[in-house]
């Protein structure tokens, strides 16, 4: 984690990306104002709800996790993945082509082409349909006992803000599985508060200590293609502490917060 290259940058500035989700065969805007229908949907929850504490119903929880599994879709390092997927399948569909026929067929390619234009904007748009999260549960995790900006008592965020870890499944062919029972998923929402999404049953509200805020830095670190964000700078004892540590299950230390036969520290 480098910090050589640091930058102020005003919250109006941060990522943004001019025309990101727009296609030739796309009504201009048309992502963009289904993105921000969700965004403003999630912000009143966050202000009427979560940053009070105060219980989620169903239609709340649809709302938060439809904006969490748009989150999850539209960043830059998913459009690229994309791409490259369909340049893949293209330049095999080439190569087949020119095996059988002799050369490559204009048609073919200008049909990829279109394919990958319209790719990524798809993808966000099934995003916020699929809303993959709905069926987990919430558990929001507060700093504020530990918060402090000099020793790194904050979250950072990054250019892939939706962080997924599961300890059973490192090895896996197929991955990360969504509906598995120890998916660790992790959201900085604001510098105070993450969102720890699971399938154990931990939902509401709690803390977080020193220990576990320097987790939660760590997963977001590593996930980030490029670029991290932090209210405050960090220095190089803050980098340090976020780097320099061996992974840690959120699933055992709130486990412990509901069974006291297991001991956890913060």
């Amino acid at each position: 984690m480098d910090i050589s290259s640091e930058r102020a940058i005003p919250p109006d500035k941060l990522c943004k990306e001019t025309y990101m989700y727009e296609g030739p065969h796309l009504p201009v805007n048309i992502i963009e104002h289904l993105l921000e229908r969700i965004e403003s949907a999630y912000s009143s929850v966050f202000s009427r709800k979560i940053e009070k504490k105060e219980p989620l119903d169903q239609e709340d929880k649809k709302i938060v996790s439809l904006f969490i599994s748009s989150l999850e879709s539209r960043v830059p390092e998913m459009r690229r993945n994309i791409q490259g997927f369909v340049s893949r399948m293209e330049e095999m569909a080439g190569m087949i082509e020119t095996h059988h026929t002799g050369k490559r067929s204009p048609a073919r390619a200008s049909a990829y082409e279109k394919m990958k234009s319209m790719a990524f904007p798809e993808l966000v748009a099934m995003a916020s349909f699929i809303n993959r999260w709905r069926f987990s549960n919430f558990h929001f995790l507060f700093n504020d006992d530990f918060y402090d900006s000099a020793n790194g008592g904050f979250f950072i965020i990054s250019d892939r803000p939706v962080t997924l870890y599961d300890f059973t499944s490192m090895n896996e062919f197929w991955g990360l599985v969504p509906i598995s029972e120890d998916l660790e998923v992790l959201v900085p929402l604001t510098p105070r508060i993450v969102l720890f999404i699971n399938n154990r049953g931990l939902d509401g509200y709690g803390t977080i200590g020193p220990n576990f805020i320097k987790e939660v830095n760590n997963r977001v670190a590593i996930y980030s293609t490029g670029r991290i964000i932090s209210p405050h700078r960090l220095n190089d004892n803050i980098v340090k502490d976020i780097v320099n540590r061996n992974r840690q299950s959120f699933i055992l230390k709130y486990a412990a917060k509901m069974n006291p036969a297991i001991d956890s520290d913060n």
